[in-house]
């Protein structure tokens, strides 16, 4: 069994999202969709941030482990994103300019955030359809 290679894996994950894109509606967290799907008329690219406080809080309640181990999580991760968001696009990971909107849920909260988003979603399919 031969491994896939982070080329082939980017490959295949962004034929699957135009071709779920393309079919119907639906929610794609992650994996440069706002790249991928840049130039399908039909889509809403939303990018969901959080003050680090709030972003570490909620790692050390999920995750079970302290500050500075969140700490550690959090910029690995970011580290990582921002790595494979430079390899597969011309993109920067993290930047409003490259989504529709960009919410602080840590200015709203989590319910509240999702509802705000909801309703932008009704009325982005209202203007496109």
């Amino acid at each position: 069994d031969e491994e896939l290679t982070q080329e082939q894996v980017y490959k295949i994950e962004a034929q699957v999202i135009q071709e779920i894109a393309s079919k119907d509606s639906c929610v794609i967290v992650g994996r440069l969709a706002n790249y991928v799907l840049q130039n399908h008329k039909n889509s809403l690219h939303i990018f969901i941030t959080a003050d680090e406080i709030e972003r570490t809080k909620r790692v050390m309640r999920k995750a079970k482990i302290d500050y500075q181990q969140a700490m550690e999580e959090i910029k690995k991760h970011a580290k990582l994103r921002t790595e494979h968001c430079r390899k597969f696009s011309d993109a920067q990971y993290g930047i409003g300019a490259s989504y529709d909107i960009t919410i602080k849920s840590s200015k709203y909260g989590v319910d509240r955030t999702a509802a705000i988003l909801l309703q932008l979603i009704k009325e982005f399919r209202l203007i496109q359809f």
